[in-house]
């Protein structure tokens, strides 16, 4: 419910500031990004350096966002589809300025995205917090011949930075899983069982 309001609360957020700034005239038309690239190190920014910002904030390929706030931290996970390091974790203070700081799986041997066709890999990742770890889970999309088309991945860490578990699958069709994590400590997977390809 915290991530789900959060949610709610950062997308409101950007579109009352997005809409305020609009009013006066202050957002730039102008699709203006900073990338730093430092030793193992991205860094994104929108910011226009007048109190204002540039939608969107990514202009590369961030699909599927997934965004939590763990105390004064966000962190953002995102779909790698067939690329490798597979499934970037994000961090950010203001939601404005994101540093990619790990990926949810770097190993190749745990990857399995060696003999994928383009648009099938980790789709649609999940980042929560729970009794200080992290947790990610994504669906991981096979090719049409493999059988079973997709079933579902966890990876977890004591850092949001990594490095996470060997990836656990769960042998379950559906996308778009999230994790619940209850008071009583147990965890449960939501996902959308009946979509497409």
């Amino acid at each position: 419910m915290n991530k789900l309001l959060i949610a709610t609360f950062s997308l409101a957020l950007c579109a009352g500031s997005i809409s305020a700034l609009a009013q006066n005239g202050q957002v730039s038309a102008q699709k203006k990004l900073v990338t730093q690239q430092q030793p193992g190190r991205m860094t994104w920014s929108a910011d226009n350096g007048n109190g204002t910002y540039t939608n969107p904030l990514f202009y590369d390929e961030f699909s599927d966002p997934d965004i939590i706030r763990v105390g004064e931290d966000y962190y953002m996970a995102n779909s790698t589809f067939i690329f490798f390091p597979c499934i970037p974790i994000s961090h950010s203070r203001d939601l404005i300025h994101w540093d990619i700081i790990g990926h949810a799986i770097t190993n190749p041997e745990w990857a399995h995205v060696d003999e994928l066709e383009g648009g099938r890999g980790y789709w649609a990742p999940d980042i929560s917090y729970h009794n200080g770890r992290f947790y990610v889970t994504a669906t991981y999309r096979m090719n049409d011949t493999d059988g079973s088309r997709r079933r579902q991945i966890v990876v977890s860490s004591d850092r949001p930075e990594g490095p996470y578990s060997e990836p656990f699958y769960i042998e379950e069709d559906g996308i778009d899983p999230s994790l619940f994590h209850d008071d009583e400590g147990r965890s449960y997977m939501l996902l959308n069982p009946g979509a497409g390809s």
